[in-house]
């Protein structure tokens, strides 16, 4: 079995660096992964950014929204659905996630309990990977290929100044003047932009405060994700041509299929 994940992990790395940064999907897939090797399908179709919902079980972070039913349970931890496939691409990739490109790729990690235990085992599990990830040390800012976020303002806010952790906080519009190396990225609902649900063309007006969003982000050296969006080809179409960095979904793979037939279009 692990062979088998081995040899899938490799072609996947080699099939990454044959089309390189171009076929990066602008997709932020919030699927949550089942086991150890559903990533590599996502990864596999330009899929490189990702959010998964954890929680603290026994002493490991699970992947998973809520508490199973039993102790038995088949779920696997954040380390092994995430973590570990994608240290296994910076490691085999030359200290790289994505050949030839420079950015950053994101990995949100969110508690729905929001408990104290849950991010100082984050904290813990995130050691053995230092070396691919984003950190600060103090004043110190470490840069990495992966940016691991949480989501939780208060608990980031109560490490202090001189904290020494290696995850980042996700942010809303309001904290557009925060430091991009605390909160490189901020989120948005569809519905705070726009109440356009994505039948027809979007209004002009609201594509235009769309576009004006996306430039006042990038202009504070931030992304943007735009979640709650509607499964639609013109939502996406609007979202894309505005310049937002990040479409979150749940159905990843079915925007993916959509922006590979876009790309090749003469």
């Amino acid at each position: 079995m692990n062979k088998t994940i081995s040899l899938t992990a490799t072609f996947l790395i080699i099939l990454l660096a044959a089309f390189g940064q171009d076929k990066i999907k602008p997709i932020l897939s919030a699927q949550n992964f089942e086991n150890k090797t559903a990533i590599w399908t996502q990864i596999g179709m330009g899929i490189i950014n990702f959010q998964a919902d954890a929680m603290y079980i026994y002493g490991k972070i699970y992947v998973t929204p809520t508490m199973p039913d039993s102790e038995n349970h088949q779920l696997p931890t954040l380390s092994d659905a995430y973590l570990f496939p994608l240290f296994s691409l910076y490691k085999k990739n030359q200290g790289e996630l994505v050949s030839g490109t420079p950015n950053e790729c994101f990995l949100i990690v969110n508690f729905p309990n929001k408990a104290t235990k849950e991010y100082n085992q984050l904290i813990n599990e995130l050691r053995p990977y230092k070396d691919m990830i984003a950190c600060r040390n103090g004043n110190k800012a470490q840069p990495g290929k992966l940016r691991v976020l949480i989501k939780d303002k208060t608990f980031f806010q109560s490490l202090g100044e001189d904290r020494n952790c290696c995850f980042s906080l996700v942010g809303t519009l309001n904290d557009l003047d925060a430091d991009p190396n605390d909160i490189p990225i901020v989120e948005t609902t569809m519905s705070e932009i726009t109440n356009w649900k994505g039948s027809g063309n979007v209004p002009f007006e609201d594509f235009m405060k769309l576009k004006d969003l996306v430039s006042k982000v990038h202009a504070k050296g931030k992304k943007i994700i735009v979640n709650e969006v509607p499964a639609l080809k013109s939502a996406w179409e609007a979202l894309l041509t505005s310049g937002v960095d990040f479409i979150q979904t749940e159905e990843p793979t079915k925007l993916a299929e959509y922006l590979t037939t876009r790309t090749d279009r003469p």
